[in-house]
């Protein structure tokens, strides 16, 4: 298969696409990412674990694992690229609009994945595992901080009636600013060289048809992902405290593991950023350890587009500061986009058309099943079989006259039948 002499290319890229079904539903791409956002209903730890590092993640390492696969098919990765960017820019506009902070995280999450299927797509399986490993980390982070502001808000999840808390949980705040910081790719913590992995592994790649536009989509997502991210910041940390009931910082048990991934947040982008990048020659963890599984792709840094994309950062983190910093919980933009924000909120409504295709469907097999069971299973058979015990009633009933000359006939008549028929079968004999 590795070499292209088993199988033809147009099975290999339908094997892809097939096999590319399960990271579809495991990593929650477009379109079958509904389910991602509603899981994340559970404790914070276990969101930091599962969503954040590795359960989630295991679709794109299993693709990661059967490159080949991808590489024997000339338009197989083109679907993969798209489908990635798709869920890339929806996961980020549906991120704008939430108001819990746990879904903004959760759509945030779908977003980093859309990006590394993006790297999958382009061939780039050093970027897509390199970005994998930072996003564990700062996304962890980001889950744990966010469980520390559920904390000590009472359970309040609601960044509405939230805010001031920079100064009342102040290492929350210093933790979840380097993980926001990491996440929106601001230079030099660990997003930064994952996510411009990723993008440059599009800059002159010709194999993707539409590349540059998914280029520009992948640019799009990243001041999109600073402005909703900056946006919860403001609304949480900023202004005056809103909520019902008096705010702390966490005890040490939880805010201790908050610095520790946020120093994994701040250096883990160290170990895989390409060789001879600052003109010395180092060890790309992430390029030596797919040489291993013979994946033979190298990163590459793109300095103009590395800086092009960190001023997008920062101006979509601008963007949000002077629309949030001081709005005390109100937010402008539905007002403003109208009709935008309403498809965003309702989150393009792909949730709404499952509901309706499910009942449709449902109420569809309900109205077929009614019919079968009253015209076959009761007309048919239990009312037939009423009726024709009751026919052999009638029958049987006409039978029982009560006059004695008819039965002896009856008699006569069947002893005659009987004796005929054993006569005729000892003339056979």
């Amino acid at each position: 298969v590795q070499d292209g002499q088993t199988w033809t290319p147009g099975l290999l890229a339908l094997t892809a696409l097939l096999l590319f079904i399960g990271p579809i539903g495991k990593s929650a791409q477009f379109p079958l990412h509904v389910w991602l956002p509603d899981a994340m209903e559970g404790p914070t730890p276990v969101s930091a674990l599962m969503h954040a590092a590795t359960m989630v993640a295991a679709g794109i390492y299993m693709m990661i694992r059967c490159f080949f696969v991808l590489q024997g098919s000339s338009w197989a990765p083109t679907v993969v690229a798209w489908l990635g960017g798709i869920t890339a820019f929806i996961a980020a506009t549906m991120a704008i609009t939430q108001r819990d902070i746990k879904k903004v995280l959760a759509y945030s999450t779908l977003s980093q994945l859309g990006y590394m299927t993006m790297a999958l797509g382009a061939g780039a399986y050093t970027a897509a595992m390199f970005h994998l490993t930072t996003h564990a980390c700062f996304k962890a982070l980001l889950f744990l901080c966010a469980g520390s502001v559920i904390h000590g808000c009472h359970h309040e999840q609601d960044m509405t009636h939230m805010g001031g808390l920079k100064s009342l949980m102040p290492s929350t705040y210093r933790t979840w600013m380097i993980g926001t910081v990491s996440l929106t790719a601001i230079l030099p913590i660990a997003g930064w060289w994952s996510k411009d992995e990723i993008l440059g592994s599009y800059v002159g790649n010709a194999s993707i048809a539409g590349g540059p536009l998914l280029l520009i989509l992948g640019l799009a997502v990243a001041g999109m992902t600073a402005f909703y991210m900056f946006r919860a910041t403001h609304m949480t940390f900023s202004g005056s405290y809103r909520g019902h009931h008096p705010a702390h910082e966490s005890p040490k048990v939880m805010t201790g593991p908050l610095w520790a991934l946020a120093i994994a947040s701040l250096f883990v982008g160290f170990i895989g950023i390409p060789d001879n990048t600052f003109g010395t020659a180092h060890t790309n963890i992430f390029e030596h350890l797919l040489h291993d599984w013979h994946v033979g792709e190298s990163a590459h840094l793109h300095v103009w587009l590395a800086a092009l994309s960190t001023v997008i950062a920062i101006g979509g983190a601008l963007l949000a500061r002077a629309i949030y910093a001081k709005s005390e919980g109100k937010d402008p933009l539905p007002a403003k986009l109208g009709g935008i924000w309403t498809l965003c909120n309702e989150l393009w409504y792909v949730d709404r058309f499952y509901l309706w295709l499910v009942r449709t469907v449902q109420q569809g097999i309900a109205n077929v099943c009614w019919w079968f069971e009253r015209n076959v299973i009761i007309q048919g058979a239990i009312n037939g079989l009423s009726q024709g015990t009751r026919a052999s009633g009638e029958a049987l009933r006409r039978a029982q006259s009560g006059r004695l000359g008819a039965y002896v006939t009856s008699f006569v008549v069947g002893a005659v039948i009987v004796l005929l028929v054993v006569l005729v079968q000892l003339q056979l004999r």
